[in-house]
């Protein structure tokens, strides 16, 4: 396996998460199929690992859309949660598919991007604000009931240039920045860097109290 592999040192960390996410490793048991399970919804996941909140956002807009065969109609009601990714990366339309770079890329379009367009760190926290009130609108028209926080970047600077009742860290204290703050054990992290499943457990675990607690109306 390619966890084996990785172990005997043939691949590195990189490979072994482009291996994960190419294979679709982490959505069969990964936090949010855990959560809605708790919560005894229906489970319409549109995530896709190392998308920018760009992609997140044009994925979520077409994945809904009219002429998209998912169909809401049978619900009476639905929930969104967003977690948002690290405002660093960004996203393009490749040869019909999206497409998403962070900043830490070593290809050319991160050079001339960093060097012509994000400046400092707030420039990508205005283009997260930009999409998560996209998202957020769009919901609002759709009668969509709708949540967001961050997975594993501190919210804190986004907090400061937009709030929102929807932010599901505005009810915690002490504030918990980002979900990732959960996992306060090496156990719950696996090699790539990400939570493995226990991890995952966690988040969905610290994710039910939270909404149960918190947002009685929503969930």
């Amino acid at each position: 396996t390619a966890l084996e592999k990785f172990n005997d040192g043939l691949i590195d960390g990189n490979e072994l998460y482009r291996i994960s996410i190419q294979n679709n490793c982490f959505y069969p048991n990964a936090w949010p199929s855990i959560l809605s399970d708790r919560l005894e919804y229906d489970l319409l996941n549109v995530a896709r690992g190392g998308d920018a909140n760009s992609a997140s956002a044009k994925r979520f807009v077409c994945e809904f859309d009219e002429k998209n065969p998912v169909d809401l109609s049978k619900y009476e009601s639905v929930t969104v949660l967003w977690l948002l990714s690290d405002p660093f990366r960004f996203s393009f339309y490749v040869n019909h598919q999206l497409r998403s770079w962070h900043a830490s890329s070593t290809d050319e379009i991160i050079k001339w991007y960093t060097i012509d367009v994000h400046k400092t760190d707030l420039d990508g926290w205005l283009e997260t604000k930009f999409y998560l009130k996209s998202v957020e609108n769009y919901c609002k028209i759709n009668n969509f009931k709708f949540l967001y926080g961050s997975a594993f970047t501190d919210i804190g600077p986004l907090n400061d240039i937009y709030t929102s009742p929807n932010n599901i860290h505005n009810h915690e204290y002490p504030p918990c920045l980002k979900i990732s703050a959960y996992l306060n054990a090496k156990r719950y992290w696996a090699h790539c860097g990400h939570p493995n499943a226990q991890g995952h457990i966690k988040i969905a675990e610290s994710l039910y109290d939270m909404l149960k607690k918190n947002f009685k109306g929503m969930v």
